[in-house]
């Protein structure tokens, strides 16, 4: 009877971790890009671990015509930058990403914003990166996808969040 109920109790772990598994998998966003799937789907787990709430709504079927590279670019160093961000927080504080993309006015049209401590500092026109021994290098690549792309991009801050919109321009 008693290596039956241990049985019964292995048993009950393995439901629950293979349970957990798919919630996981059933809560990644499917955008139909598999470069943004891959980094949607790691940096929203790495998210979960780190305690940050994480809303996405993503429509991307009309962003096929962004490079494979220039997607990793784009998201992998936005989303990077947000968790730094969101990580300066103290656990107990509502640490936050939101990501939606969509299309409006004929464009691609994307929008991450995230929870920081304080407000984001600027110097000469540009965002200063909080990062010892870095110069923000990956906004810089960000900004030269934009332009790629003949886009157009802002980037706002006020007490405690930082906000990039981004438009690109549909390819007919």
């Amino acid at each position: 009877l008693e290596a039956r109920t241990g049985h019964q109790e292995e048993t009950q772990e393995m439901i629950q971790r293979l349970q957990e598994k798919v919630e996981d998998y059933e809560n990644y966003i499917q955008t139909g890009n598999a470069y943004l799937d891959i980094i949607l789907r790691d940096k929203m787990r790495q998210a979960k671990e780190s305690r940050i709430d994480v809303q996405a709504e993503v429509e991307f079927s009309k962003g096929k015509f962004i490079d494979g590279l220039d997607i990793s670019t784009i998201f992998g160093n936005a989303w990077d930058n947000a968790m730094e961000a969101c990580m300066e927080l103290p656990a107990g504080k509502e640490r936050f990403i939101r990501i939606y993309i969509d299309i409006m006015k004929k464009q691609l049209y994307i929008a991450v914003t995230n929870s920081m401590k304080g407000k984001a500092q600027k110097a000469g026109g540009r965002f200063l990166s909080r990062k010892e021994g870095t110069h923000g290098f990956g906004l810089y690549r960000i900004d030269g996808i934009v332009a790629k792309y003949g886009g157009y991009l802002k980037r706002r801050t006020e007490e405690g969040v930082f906000a990039t919109e981004i438009t690109l321009p549909l390819v007919q």
